[in-house]
């Protein structure tokens, strides 16, 4: 009797193994993919999904010069999608500002900006970080969250950071 009932646990767990690998070969029909890009160094974030580990550049600045650098939506996914982004806005110490296409988004993007986007489509967000006038002279430090949600399967989302060091002037 034992030995028979082994063999159906045996047989069970493996049925499941199979079943858990057949779903993770499938590519996802909605992954959003955030990619950061400072002024040097390479981008971060390319087709890595869920927290902002490997996700993250540093920028640094002196005085009241601003920080850029790009924030790119892509849909790894392989159907059409609309991707809700949401990002840091301005504090006491910083000015923030994004856009799209030469157009100010920075409410949008701290409300959540919807972008439809198509299979393998990317957008990009231009991003300004600036010390304002009362940081003069004073070391400070923000850090800046940014996550993208997809519309169409909301438990599918990523998210990257930016971090910004205004050095002594």
């Amino acid at each position: 009797m034992k030995k028979t009932t082994i063999a159906i646990i045996a047989g069970i767990t493996i049925c499941g193994c199979s079943q858990l690998a057949a779903q993770d070969d499938e590519t996802p029909t909605n992954q959003p993919d955030l990619i950061l890009k400072g002024k040097k160094g390479a981008p971060k974030g390319n087709d890595i999904y869920g927290r902002p580990a490997g996700q993250t550049i540093r920028n640094k600045t002196k005085g009241r010069r601003p920080v850029r650098y790009t924030l790119g939506i892509q849909n790894d996914g392989t159907e059409a999608d609309r991707i809700r982004v949401r990002g840091t806005g301005s504090d006491r110490k910083f000015s923030v500002k994004y856009k799209l296409g030469g157009r100010n988004v920075t409410s949008a993007l701290k409300r959540g900006l919807p972008l439809a986007l198509e299979a393998d489509e990317s957008k990009r967000i231009r991003c300004g970080v600036k010390a304002k006038r009362r940081t003069k002279g004073k070391r400070a430090r923000k850090t800046l969250r940014y996550l993208a949600v997809s519309a169409g399967d909301p438990s599918r989302r990523d998210s990257a950071v930016s971090k910004v060091l205004k050095k002594r002037a």
